[in-house]
């Protein structure tokens, strides 16, 4: 049973549109510990939960980063935003997950593939490998409908310039650029054979499926393919 971590709410701002970012301290001695790439369960007032990536590497301010897309049709998201601002606190449980950035192959080319704010695990484990004495070379490709809808593209650039071998793409041309195939479409078309390759999906589980469905026909091992809300 995972245990219950109390989270003082320290910092929300707006990145784009209807997505925030907000930065947590313990409230208490207790830190949660975790590894780049899992997430925790965000306990509601009525005890539901929300399960929401971990945005960043573990550091030693022990600060967390999330990015909560909140539309006003996602009562959910928009009451842990509403208890952010207002209670300035969340009760978390966990941390969970398989796919960290300790599973990944150190040498094989690495490719992201995340759709929307899937890009929170994404970043997670970039900044952990961008310390790391070992890391493949890395392409992030991250889809949005709209070109707008992209945030933190100063933090891309940054990368592209302080992390040899990083390289990314975003995919934005039209509404169906943020489906799964447009996306593993131009993944394909820059790279084709993927036999040798690992790529690390965030996302919808609709999306992430679709991809492993249309990425397995292009030589990529399912040993290779990370994300835990993969099916079959």
């Amino acid at each position: 049973m995972s245990n219950t971590y109390f989270y003082e709410v320290i910092r929300i701002q707006t990145l784009v549109g209807e997505v925030s970012q907000i930065f947590l301290e313990p409230g208490s001695h207790l830190a949660l510990s975790y590894e780049a790439g899992q997430y925790v369960n965000v306990l509601h007032r009525d005890q539901s939960a929300s399960p929401l990536s971990i945005a960043c590497a573990p550091f030693s301010s022990r600060v967390l980063e999330f990015h909560l897309f909140h539309p006003p049709e996602n009562h959910q998201a928009r009451d842990l935003l509403q208890m952010g601002k207002k209670e300035k606190s969340w009760r978390l449980t966990g941390p969970f997950g398989d796919c960290t950035v300790g599973r990944l192959h150190p040498r094989k080319p690495l490719f992201f593939i995340a759709r929307g704010t899937g890009f929170a695990s994404v970043k997670a484990v970039i900044e952990a490998l961008s310390q790391a004495q070992r890391r493949p070379p890395m392409h992030l490709y991250w889809s949005m409908p709209l070109r707008s809808e992209f945030y933190l593209e100063n933090l891309l650039e940054q990368w592209a310039e302080e992390i040899d071998g990083f390289g990314c793409t975003l995919i934005s041309r039209d509404h169906r650029a943020g489906k799964a195939d447009s996306l593993c479409e131009t993944l394909i078309h820059d790279w084709g054979d993927l036999s040798d390759c690992q790529i690390y999906a965030s996302g919808s589980p609709s999306f992430v499926n679709a991809a492993f469905s249309i990425l397995r026909d292009y030589g990529l091992q399912r040993s290779f393919f990370y994300s835990d809300v993969v099916s079959g």
